[in-house]
């Protein structure tokens, strides 16, 4: 309950693709303590940065010293490491570090989950936090008083404990601010519109919750996050979900294929403060990984390959499970039937182009064409931006002919005209990495 209280107070900083400057060890005696709290840790802030020493008790001081030497030495991004110890004993650890290692290090003692999985948050909130302001937040921090109720200090609200000012550090604050989630496509229209309504079906509550859903054109690749924070307002964006990654540091990405078929769902409960662990974020791995793991003193997480959450290599289960979930959301179009007629198209134009496509990338063009078809030929006065236009016809101009050509191919098999326009959205998903990472992000 503490770490779901924790996770709770601060849902809006999970899942932050940014990089911490600050270290983190956990160090503590007992078999599996300090792994399974590093674990943990990594897994629902969903980075791999925690690194952790198993401490025994028939270690020499010399031994211990130097295994932990070296895992902050592995930890150090160059901002220092914050090292969480069990006993307050165990306090002066961070000096005799220090001096033998030349690595700036900060002591906490009494580690339990709430502590770690409250530090890696705080690292991940900001690549401008110090290990200074680290330390001094978390010796204030309180997981839950007495009854149990959660008592989460906010170093914001606290003097500068590291210079003795009454400067206040807005890092930590937690946001009251109304909240968006962001559905992104191409265009804005087509898949964003469908990824929005399966949010909604996944999470019934949302507007009871007041969050509000945007679809946008993922043209806000080429924005920074303050000019998509100007579009959205005084609004505060929980996550971005979508075929396409705009690459924007501050705002958690759920990718396409993780949301229907993977943990997107729970995370996206994670982010607004509902379900915050899920059985499946939280479920081990075989033993044999364990054992081959916890050898190297690090946690290496690898995709989550569960029954519930099927990892998609194959591109028959992709076809399948796209298919199953537009049958239960499409009005018009028989997805039984449409589905392998677009695969077919796309094969034609790996054939052509000579390459095989990603199975992200492939799940976003299979959701698009799906919503063209359905939308109808009556939609077609939705354009292509000029953006896309320009970047692709000078950019891939045979990948667009390729397209043109196969788009044709469908529009003969469903009996049915296509926009050609089309074509140019075709090479835009298929080549989003080329188009859409813009160089000032």
């Amino acid at each position: 309950t503490d770490v779901l209280a924790v996770l709770l107070a601060n849902a809006d900083a999970l899942l932050s693709s940014e990089q911490s400057t600050v270290g983190i060890v956990v160090a503590a005696h007992g078999r599996g303590i300090a792994a399974g709290l590093a674990e943990l840790a990594n897994t629902l802030v969903g980075v791999n940065s925690v690194r952790w020493v198993e401490l025994t008790l028939e270690q020499s001081p010399e031994e211990l010293l130097g295994h932990v030497i070296h895992w902050v030495r592995v930890a150090d991004q160059g901002g220092g490491v914050l090292l969480l110890v069990d006993f307050a004993s165990l306090l002066s650890l961070g000096e005799l570090v220090m001096r033998q290692a030349g690595i700036q290090v900060h002591t906490v003692s009494g580690v339990c989950a709430p502590l770690v999985v409250e530090a890696v948050r705080r690292a991940q909130r900001s690549k401008h936090v110090t290990l200074d302001q680290m330390a001094a937040s978390l010796t204030l921090f309180r997981p839950a008083d007495e009854s149990g109720r959660v008592s989460v200090t906010s170093f914001a609200s606290r003097e500068s404990l590291n210079n003795g000012n009454a400067e206040t550090d807005t890092q930590f604050t937690t946001s009251s601010l109304p909240r968006v989630i962001l559905s992104v496509c191409l265009t804005g229209f087509g898949s964003a519109t469908k990824i929005a309504e399966l949010i909604e079906e996944h999470l019934p509550g949302l507007r009871e919750q007041e969050v509000q859903i945007i679809c946008m054109d993922i043209n806000l690749s080429g924005k920074t996050e303050a000019n998509v924070q100007r579009l959205v307002g005084n609004r505060h964006v929980v996550a971005i979900v979508g075929t396409i990654n705009p690459h924007l540091e501050s705002y958690p990405f759920i990718a396409l294929t993780d949301f229907l078929f993977g943990d997107g769902v729970a995370r996206l409960r994670t982010l607004l403060g509902g379900t915050l662990i899920d059985p499946i974020l939280l479920q081990p791995s075989s033993t044999s990984e364990q054992v081959a793991v916890a050898s190297k003193g690090t946690i290496d997480f690898a995709p989550l390959s569960l029954d519930a959450t099927p990892v998609l290599t194959q591109r028959g289960e992709l076809v399948h499970q796209i298919t199953n979930t537009l049958n239960q959301s499409l009005l018009f179009l028989n997805p039984t039937r449409a589905i392998p007629l677009i695969d077919h198209m796309i094969e034609l134009i790996e054939v052509e182009v000579g390459e095989t496509f990603d199975i992200e990338v492939l799940a976003g063009l299979m959701l698009h064409l799906a919503c063209i078809l359905e939308r109808g030929i009556q939609h077609k006065g939705i354009l292509v931006s000029e953006t896309v236009r320009t970047q692709v016809g000078q950019q891939f101009p045979r990948e667009l002919s390729i397209c043109r050509r196969a788009l044709q191919v469908l529009s003969a098999q469903i009996a049915r005209p296509l926009p050609d326009e089309e074509a140019y959205n075709i090479v835009g998903i298929l080549r989003q990495v080329d188009i859409f990472i813009s160089n000032n992000l």
